[in-house]
């Protein structure tokens, strides 16, 4: 068996900077795009009292992006537009995500200066 965080495909397995990039990109990406989708499903979807219709596709992704990188752009009003769930599963979930992704940057630029002679700089997955 030998060591279990030397196996790629173990949870614990090291990362170089691209494997950590690459996992961090795809993470946000997930969450941009379920964002994204909830916002343009919001008329199907349970928890929408006022029965808001889904939101416009260029609103939708201009908000996607701007919780996804953090900057938390509006051009909206989220009690005119946005339903109960939108708002839970959606902006809240992604505001959190978002300044978690910049924590784990914060981790991975610590590790690389106190690794700096190792390949590998930890794990996005195990932070």
């Amino acid at each position: 068996m030998g060591d279990l965080s030397a196996r790629r495909d173990h949870p614990a397995a090291e990362q170089g900077w691209l494997g950590y990039a690459l996992a961090l990109i795809a993470f946000n990406g997930a969450g941009l795009g379920a964002l994204y989708a909830i916002q343009r499903l919001q008329g199907l979807l349970p928890l929408n009292p006022q029965h808001f219709p889904a939101v416009d596709a260029a609103l939708a992704l201009n908000t996607a992006v701007s919780f996804a990188s953090n900057t938390s752009w509006q051009s909206y009003a989220g009690e005119t537009t946005l339903g109960y769930l939108t708002q839970m599963a959606g902006i809240t979930v992604q505001s959190f995500l978002s300044a978690a992704t910049g924590i784990a940057v914060g981790v991975a630029l610590v590790r690389s200066f106190a690794r700096r002679l190792s390949p590998t700089i930890g794990n996005f997955g195990s932070i």
